[in-house]
Protein backbone atom coordinates (compact mmCIF):
# COMPACT_ATOMS: atom_id res chain seq x y z
CA UNK A 1 0.00 0.00 0.00
CA UNK A 2 1.34 3.23 -0.97
CA UNK A 3 0.63 6.87 1.11
CA UNK A 4 0.33 9.58 -1.10
CA UNK A 5 1.68 12.97 -0.79
CA UNK A 6 3.17 16.30 -2.28
CA UNK A 7 6.36 18.43 -2.98
CA UNK A 8 6.63 21.36 -4.32
CA UNK A 9 8.87 21.34 -7.83
CA UNK A 10 9.93 24.64 -9.36
CA UNK A 11 9.42 25.08 -12.77
CA UNK A 12 12.86 26.43 -14.12
CA UNK A 13 15.44 24.02 -14.11
CA UNK A 14 18.10 25.16 -11.72
CA UNK A 15 21.30 24.25 -13.78
CA UNK A 16 19.53 21.99 -15.56
CA UNK A 17 18.36 19.87 -12.59
CA UNK A 18 15.00 19.38 -11.39
CA UNK A 19 14.81 21.12 -7.89
CA UNK A 20 12.42 20.59 -5.04
CA UNK A 21 11.67 23.06 -1.60
CA UNK A 22 12.44 21.74 1.35
CA UNK A 23 11.32 23.90 4.41
CA UNK A 24 14.47 23.25 6.47
CA UNK A 25 17.74 23.80 3.43
CA UNK A 26 15.75 25.57 0.70
CA UNK A 27 16.29 23.96 -2.95
CA UNK A 28 17.31 20.85 -3.21
CA UNK A 29 16.95 16.84 -4.53
CA UNK A 30 13.74 15.12 -4.16
CA UNK A 31 15.18 12.88 -1.23
CA UNK A 32 15.40 15.75 0.63
CA UNK A 33 12.06 18.06 -0.51
CA UNK A 34 9.78 18.64 2.25
CA UNK A 35 6.80 16.60 1.92
CA UNK A 36 3.05 17.27 2.44
CA UNK A 37 -0.58 15.79 3.00
CA UNK A 38 -3.18 16.85 0.62
CA UNK A 39 -4.83 18.91 3.16
CA UNK A 40 -1.60 20.87 3.79
CA UNK A 41 -1.71 21.27 -0.49
CA UNK A 42 -5.08 23.05 0.44
CA UNK A 43 -3.57 25.55 2.68
CA UNK A 44 -0.79 26.69 1.23
CA UNK A 45 -0.28 29.18 -2.00
CA UNK A 46 1.81 27.84 -4.33
CA UNK A 47 4.88 30.08 -5.49
CA UNK A 48 5.22 31.24 -8.47
CA UNK A 49 7.27 29.15 -11.13
CA UNK A 50 6.38 25.73 -9.19
CA UNK A 51 3.91 23.25 -9.07
CA UNK A 52 2.86 20.12 -6.68
CA UNK A 53 4.01 16.54 -7.75
CA UNK A 54 2.89 13.63 -6.26
CA UNK A 55 5.06 10.98 -4.26
CA UNK A 56 4.48 7.87 -3.31
CA UNK A 57 5.70 6.40 0.17
CA UNK A 58 5.75 2.51 0.31
CA UNK A 59 7.39 2.08 3.94
CA UNK A 60 10.32 3.61 3.60
CA UNK A 61 10.76 3.86 0.18
CA UNK A 62 9.68 7.54 -2.07
CA UNK A 63 8.68 6.77 -5.50
CA UNK A 64 7.96 9.54 -7.74
CA UNK A 65 5.41 9.87 -10.94
CA UNK A 66 5.84 12.94 -13.38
Amino acid sequence: MFLTLYVVRRLEREEGDVVYWSNEIGWCDIKSATRFTKDETNDFDMPVGCRWDEVYLMGSFLLHSF
